[in-house]
């Protein structure tokens, strides 16, 4: 049931399994990208689960595949930016998934990022040169409140054909979600969360989702 009360029914749900794990990281990206995009070949809601973040990587790429000569968007909640060019030597790392979304598959005027309130200098040069991009720190949404947040989401992705939704758990407040590698304080709430994510399901082409780290 949901937290309301009310019956799932007729809800048909498939694990595909794991990916198999190789410290080839050239290799595994590719077998993730190619899993990801068999899934959403089937047209269903693919929701995929990952550790790090860098996943988004070869995950994006497959959405940005599937959905080649569309409109599509990224919706990404999270307390960085992951924007970074490279990161302790990499440019695969968990601090550059969304660089690498922006170089490969999207626009930065079709991504918007939600929860951010920790930055690289880099990635505050970034959004300087690309105000398109839609930043609603969690200093916004605590100050506008998350239903003027959700109607600015929705503003944005109204006539998009699909938008994929990328949440690192860190977008949390450190008191709702203490396990992970790298909190921030002064975070979303669980429920401020849960009823954004609620209401872009229900106002939106959301197609697909991750939830990492």
């Amino acid at each position: 049931t949901t937290e309301e009360g009310h019956k799932l029914t007729g809800l048909a749900v498939y694990d595909d399994g794991d990916v198999p794990i190789t410290l080839n990281w050239a290799e595994y990206y590719a077998t993730v990208e190619e899993e990801a995009f068999r899934l959403f070949e089937t047209e269903k809601f693919c929701l995929f689960f990952g550790g790090d973040h860098s996943v988004t990587i070869p995950l994006s790429r497959a959405y940005g595949r599937h959905f080649k000569g569309k409109k599509i968007g990224i919706i990404h909640f999270d307390s960085h930016p992951d924007l970074c060019d490279e990161y302790d030597g990499s440019k695969w790392s968990h601090a550059c998934p969304f660089r690498r979304a922006v170089e490969d598959v999207i626009a930065p005027e079709n991504l918007a990022q939600v929860g951010i309130r920790s930055y690289e200098q880099e990635e505050i040069d970034f959004y300087q040169a690309n105000p398109e991009l839609l930043l609603l720190r969690a200093y916004d949404v605590f100050h506008l409140g998350w239903k003027t947040a959700c109607e600015k989401l929705k503003e944005k992705f109204a006539d998009y054909d699909a938008v994929y939704i990328s949440l690192d758990i860190d977008v949390l407040d450190p008191a709702f979600a203490p396990g992970t590698g790298t909190p921030e304080a002064g975070g979303l709430s669980s429920r401020e969360l849960m009823e954004i994510i609620k209401v872009l399901v229900e106002s939106l082409p959301i197609v697909g989702m991750d939830i990492v780290e």
